[in-house]
């Protein structure tokens, strides 16, 4: 009983003397303009600026980079109306293909890389195909039936 009462005591004295030799902090303030800047050497000055930008410019550029990717699509292509028309059954949706589309056939499954056009009520969807990323064999559809 005596070590954990004695502990109690160290610790209490320990806090006060702490609490009452510590200096109070105070704000320190600038006694004219120059003094408020970091450094008078305007090599130094220089540096912090440029070093400043670069960290600005990888910082935009590294967001680009991640933002500005192809979407890409999988999907059976199929014979449409006005042409090669992609049926994806991730988002069940169809797709008028447009763009690169000359190694796409009819029957096959492909993934394709590009971008999505806008899309407008009433008109199909437009996928501005920019590469053929991957065929994947005959569309299930085509397969059962043959």
């Amino acid at each position: 009983m005596k070590s954990g009462f004695a502990g109690r005591i160290a610790r209490i004295a320990v806090c006060g003397v702490a609490m009452t030799t510590t200096v109070a902090a105070s704000a320190q303030r600038a006694s004219s303009p120059q003094d408020a800047i970091l450094t008078q050497n305007p090599s130094k000055l220089a540096g912090i600026a440029f070093g400043l930008a670069a960290v600005g410019g990888g910082i935009g550029a590294g967001v680009y980079f991640i933002t500005r990717h192809d979407s890409s699509v999988t999907g059976c292509a199929v014979d449409g109306p006005d042409g090669l028309q992609l049926e994806s059954k991730s988002d069940a949706q169809t797709y008028a293909l447009v763009g690169e589309t000359t190694g796409i056939q009819a029957g096959k499954r492909v993934r394709v890389s590009g971008k999505m056009e806008k899309w407008n009520r009433g008109v199909p969807r437009v996928f501005l195909v920019s590469k053929l990323k991957k065929t994947c064999g005959a569309c299930a559809a085509a397969a059962s039936g043959s």
